[in-house]
């Protein structure tokens, strides 16, 4: 779920989602858990500059929140 959620995000600039970690502890509220991707953006036709790749990841961030509940820890 997490994999599609990401990558419907920009299917054409996103080419690999990888799953880096999966973290609980009594810090976590229960029944959740913490997880690490790292996520490849690349556009066949130009270098993407920062501000690109940072809206992108806001967009995955609020993806992931609408279709799993799902927040940045702090």
């Amino acid at each position: 779920d997490v994999r599609n959620l990401v990558k419907a995000v920009a299917p054409e600039l996103i080419k690999n989602i990888e799953l880096l970690d999966v973290f609980k502890n009594g810090k976590i509220k229960a029944g959740k858990k913490s997880i690490t991707l790292r996520v490849t953006y690349q556009a066949d036709d130009r270098t993407l500059e920062k501000e690109a790749v940072n809206g992108l990841q806001d967009k995955i961030i609020e993806q992931l929140s609408k279709g799993l509940g799902a927040e940045i820890r702090k």
